[in-house]
């Protein structure tokens, strides 16, 4: 194997392991922004608790999968903070338009 094929062959490898880093982060931010819609709708945690593990399981986490993974990006306090500050701001836009909704059915 040449130079160049060794090249491209790791700058392919590096480009999926970018891809998928940013699908997975992305998955978790969208569990996490579901859990805060569901925390903000439902603040009895025995209410909310059976909800937030449908959660887990539609976006292919489990409980302590899921934890693990918090920890993970907790270790990065950079980048945890542009998580959870994406989580917020998607779970506000989507708790404002459920509001809307309910004033227009009123």
């Amino acid at each position: 194997m040449n130079i160049s094929n060794i090249i491209i062959v790791f700058s392919l490898i590096f480009l999926f392991s970018c891809s998928n880093s940013e699908e997975e982060k992305n998955r978790f931010i969208e569990t996490q922004k579901e859990i805060l819609i569901l925390r903000a709708i439902y603040p009895d945690t025995a209410e909310a608790n059976p909800k937030v593990l449908k959660v887990f399981e539609k976006y292919g986490y489990t409980k302590e999968s899921f934890r693990d993974k918090y920890f993970e990006y907790t270790k990065n306090p950079e980048e945890f903070l542009r998580i959870q500050d994406s989580a917020q701001a998607r779970a506000k836009r989507e708790l404002l338009e459920l509001k809307k909704k309910e004033e227009i059915v009123e």
